[in-house]
């Protein structure tokens, strides 16, 4: 494992989730050093020839991504196109407000969870993918970047339902693109802890983040971009995922 650097007061202890799903795919997220809990959320699911992944950022509590991220990996069949991936966030955004909210909120006191998101699924070397939100993922070949996420500063939940604080409706919102993968592509999904070290500030730029991917070790990609992460002050929670698609023999 890669020693994770941190800065010059912090504690030794660096607290980060890991799991090795195959070979192939690294799932990890942490607190980061200045947040008390962790409000993010990874998780997977792999049957057959496909494995769906789930990241959720959380904001104002953990419940919004928890919930998020069950509901994207319980669904039977992943959405064949935007206006079925629409339907099924709406209905997403209709259990967070009936599980948090209520029909008259004061915006400026009554904080319930929200969450962004980014759910993805690989099979037979395609991936789908939908979005809402600021959750990032890249897609890297040879150190380059082959794909980048475009992404909103929105989050789904009460407030989005009731279309207070600026939150931006789903169906002019959401992403969903699909697209044909090479053999070897690395996929980095994360939330924005993983680039924005310190607050809203971008300290590690996607091309950095490529390179960091351009090995054959996964487990060497995920302990160096966390070393990165906390070398330059991990104030937000951060979650990662790296997905390596087949290498043909």
């Amino acid at each position: 494992m890669a020693r994770i650097v941190l800065p010059r007061g912090t504690s030794s202890t660096v607290e980060i989730e890991k799991s090795i799903v195959n070979k192939g795919l690294h799932l990890s997220t942490t607190k980061g050093l200045v947040k008390k809990v962790n409000e993010d959320r990874v998780g997977c699911v792999e049957e057959g020839k496909f494995i769906r992944i789930c990241v959720a950022d959380g904001h104002w509590g953990g419940g919004a991504a928890d919930i998020t991220v069950k509901f994207w990996n319980s669904i039977a069949k992943f959405p064949k196109n935007k206006n079925e991936a629409v339907r099924l966030t709406e209905h997403l955004q209709k259990k967070l407000f009936e599980k948090f909210g209520q029909q008259k909120m004061d915006e400026t006191k009554d904080f319930t969870p929200e969450t962004s998101f980014l759910v993805l699924e690989v099979s037979e070397g395609n991936i789908k993918l939908l979005s809402y939100g600021d959750c990032r993922l890249l897609v890297c070949r040879k150190g380059k970047v082959k794909y980048e996420l475009g992404t909103k500063q929105t989050w789904l939940g009460a407030f989005s339902h009731l279309g207070l604080r600026k939150r931006l409706k789903v169906e002019e919102t959401l992403i969903f693109t699909n697209m044909k993968l090479k053999a070897g592509d690395t996929i980095l999904a994360f939330s924005d802890g993983i680039d924005e070290c310190r607050y809203e500030q971008q300290t590690i730029k996607p091309n950095q983040l490529a390179s960091l991917a351009d090995v054959a070790d996964l487990q060497k990609i995920v302990d160096e971009i966390y070393s990165r992460v906390f070398a330059e002050g991990a104030e937000d929670n951060a979650s990662l995922v790296v997905l390596r698609t087949e290498t043909k023999h």
